[in-house]
């Protein structure tokens, strides 16, 4: 369904409703990583935030960006998987956090310690009152993290 507006110049438009946009309307996270990354730029450019040693502001924009659309991709594949396990929406924000936790320790260690400190994030997340079968599964299925069939140290 469309609406029917008057422009400042007096003349009829029609513009399509939010619920028509459909597939022409870019994914709100998509928006969200554009928007952020614009604002970055701007405030490198700026001298508002530091630059790294090097200088490359190119590149570190270019870093920036890609942890912004990692970050973006992550989220929703936590939401989905949490969608399906009906989980509340009013939980959502701690399971992300959670979330971001994994992904944090994903670029801090690898291999086996990487194992072991996700299965003490599940362990304390657990203890905040998190469902520790939704977090091993965030584990498994967003991170490719098995917290279960891992020996414990």
């Amino acid at each position: 369904m469309a609406r029917r507006s008057v422009s400042k110049k007096g003349t009829d438009e029609v513009r399509p409703d939010n619920l028509s946009r459909g597939l022409e309307a870019e994914p709100y996270e998509l928006r969200a990583v554009q928007r952020a990354c614009r604002k970055y730029g701007t405030a490198l450019r700026q001298g508002l935030l530091p630059l790294r040693a090097d200088g490359d502001a190119d590149g570190q924009l270019m870093r920036y960006s890609m942890s912004q659309e990692r970050l973006a991709q992550r989220t929703t594949e936590i939401k989905q998987l949490l969608s399906a396990a009906g989980v509340s929406v009013i939980r959502f924000l701690a399971y992300c956090n959670f979330g971001y936790h994994i992904d944090k320790l994903s670029r801090e260690y690898d291999g086996r310690a990487l194992e072991q400190e996700a299965r003490i994030a599940v362990a304390r997340w657990v203890a905040k009152g998190l469902d520790q079968k939704i977090l091993e599964e965030i584990c498994l299925q967003v991170f490719s993290i098995d917290v279960v069939n891992t020996a414990a140290p």
